[in-house]
């Protein structure tokens, strides 16, 4: 009856005796740690403890065999494959009707998914607790330049304008007033630019007005003839408006990308593309500049630097979307953004959106959906 019972478990379950050796072991046991039924019999199955793990597995289990008490631990395998997979296993000690030790019961459980959950919610906690961290020193930093550009231009500006009209007050000579004043309208109309400039580069407000389409030519062509740089706008002509946040994610990683191509890169050439496919709007932002390895940028995000990195990324998350990069030194880089399509004022909440999108993307259920080859 206990064999017939057990091996219809949905968890592992092992008999062992009095000297720890496995007399018997159902289906699922024998699922989870990868072996035939007489492979798993005997100390058969420390063999596929992980090599970190062993050691101070087989110390403890050997402790609860010499002191006849339960073992309770989490523990790594080792599979055939090579691929790990976490159990936790707990074992109860079995006694006679006269009381005395025959061995122990266990019950081993698959706890894979758990471990790769809690890894990602350390993961992410840690690079929030960085952004954190780093948050008031971007706060600062910013405050520190626009109180500069107030202050080295557009309040020299305003001196030089007070000057002048101060000047045209003492000396009203119409010659000379007429060219104070052309002096001041000159000044003044810099002064406009720049807290025009200024402003722009706080917010675009073409992002609001016109949409993302218009506002992303509009900044790569900005950015483009700051730079020197030879740059090419290509966008799906079917993208619709999309909710703010998304189109405002979307704008700012691509912002954050060129930031980067112009500051590191030392490229000569800057492509940014946006194409609607079936359930997601792809970003692209591609230049010729000298590249890197992905992975040295990932683990200095990890460690609190390339922060730009690192919000792009949490942009991108935060609406559900994700971001990849394609680089290597000496041949360029190529960042991907993936957001949901959100219409604008649609009602669809962004992560049930998201869920829709998958990773990688699955095709709509439904007939003639649009979507669009990469351009050529």
């Amino acid at each position: 009856m206990f064999r017939k019972l057990s091996e219809s478990s949905p968890m592992g379950i092992a008999v062992m005796d009095t000297k720890g050796q496995c007399t018997y072991t159902n289906l699922r046991y024998r699922a989870v740690f990868g072996v035939t039924f007489m492979e798993s019999l005997g100390q058969g199955w420390t063999r596929w403890i992980h090599p970190e793990d062993r050691p101070q597995v087989l110390v403890e289990w050997a402790a609860a065999i010499r002191q006849q008490h339960e073992y309770t631990g989490e523990l790594r395998l080792q599979l055939r494959d090579a691929a790990v997979r976490w159990v936790a296993l707990r074992s109860s000690i079995m006694l006679d009707d006269q009381g005395v030790f025959r061995g122990h019961a266990a019950i081993a459980e698959d706890i894979t998914e758990r471990k790769r959950a809690e890894d990602n919610l350390r993961k992410t906690t840690e690079r929030l607790q960085i952004l954190s961290r780093r948050l008031l020193d971007v706060q600062e930093t910013e405050r520190r330049a626009i109180a500069r550009e107030l202050h080295d231009e557009i309040g020299q500006a305003l001196t030089a304008t007070k000057i002048n009209l101060q000047t045209a007050l003492r000396f009203p000579d119409p010659a000379a007033v007429t060219q104070t004043l052309q002096d001041s309208i000159e000044l003044v109309s810099g002064l406009l630019q720049q807290v025009r400039n200024l402003s722009l580069d706080l917010h675009a407000p073409m992002l609001d007005d016109l949409g993302l389409v218009a506002a992303l030519r509009w900044y790569v062509d900005r950015q483009a003839q700051r730079a020197g740089l030879r740059a090419q706008f290509l966008n799906d002509p079917s993208v619709p408006r999309l909710d703010t946040a998304v189109e405002t994610a979307c704008f700012r990683v691509a912002q954050e990308a060129i930031t980067n191509v112009i500051r590191h890169a030392g490229a000569r050439t800057l492509a940014v593309e946006l194409h609607r496919q079936i359930q997601a709007l792809h970003l692209i932002v591609r230049d010729d500049g000298t590249g890197f390895d992905p992975a040295d940028i990932q683990g200095r995000a990890t460690e609190g630097f390339s922060l730009g990195w690192l919000s792009m990324q949490e942009r991108t998350a935060l609406v559900g979307g994700r971001l990849e990069c394609e680089s290597a030194p000496n041949q360029g880089t190529v960042v991907h953004g993936y957001f949901p399509l959100v219409l604008r004022a649609s009602g669809v909440n962004q992560r049930h959106a998201a869920r829709k999108m998958g990773f990688p993307l699955k095709p709509q259920r439904r007939q003639n959906a649009p979507g669009l080859s990469p351009p050529t």
